[in-house]
């Protein structure tokens, strides 16, 4: 599935992360660098070969597409392996909530938390997405079409009544309580 870009204000991991701090481990403070994009891989602990693979292929040209792209995971009871390749690679975010979520509201949690902490993170980011780690996706293409569709329907106007871009396929969750 291609992934999701909402326009919103716009994460950076952080040094030293501990899956037991404070909030602010969990969501980076504010970033003022402009960037385009912030793209949420949405992944899990048990994922690593994805994130490997992910890595080496269309990530790599997340910069030339000025889009941030980070893993996105749930940081309580992560596992040591996760918090070893966060420092590593430092390119994975963790979010405050149970490493191992009920499945049955796990994404609309994720979600929610993903455009929480984005939005705070990276305020000058034009647009935040989310996609899984399961997806492939053409970057540079991506931005291109995005650029174009935003000039469209100018949404680089500071109103307040300026038009909100979805763009990418929608799924429906339901919290099942």
């Amino acid at each position: 599935p291609a992934p999701c870009l909402a326009v919103m204000r716009s994460c950076t991991p952080t040094a030293g992360l501990s899956p037991h701090g404070d909030a602010s481990s969990f969501c980076p403070a504010p970033d003022p660098t402009v960037r385009f994009a912030a793209l949420g891989v949405f992944t899990v602990d048990a994922h690593t070969a994805h994130r490997r693979e992910i890595r080496s292929t269309w990530m790599s040209s997340a910069q030339k597409a000025a889009i941030l792209c980070r893993f996105v995971l749930f940081g309580l009871s992560t596992t040591q392996r996760s918090l070893l390749e966060a420092a590593t690679h430092r390119d994975m975010l963790f979010l405050r909530a149970q490493a191992h979520e009920s499945c049955k509201i796990e994404p609309l949690l994720k979600l929610l938390l993903w455009l929480e902490c984005a939005a705070a993170a990276w305020p000058s980011a034009k647009l935040i997405g989310k996609g899984d780690d399961d997806m492939w996706v053409h970057l540079p293409a991506i931005a291109d079409a995005l650029h174009a569709t935003m000039q469209l329907i100018d949404l680089n106007a500071s109103r307040a009544d300026a038009p909100r871009l979805y763009w990418g396929q929608m799924e429906s969750y339901h919290w099942h309580l």
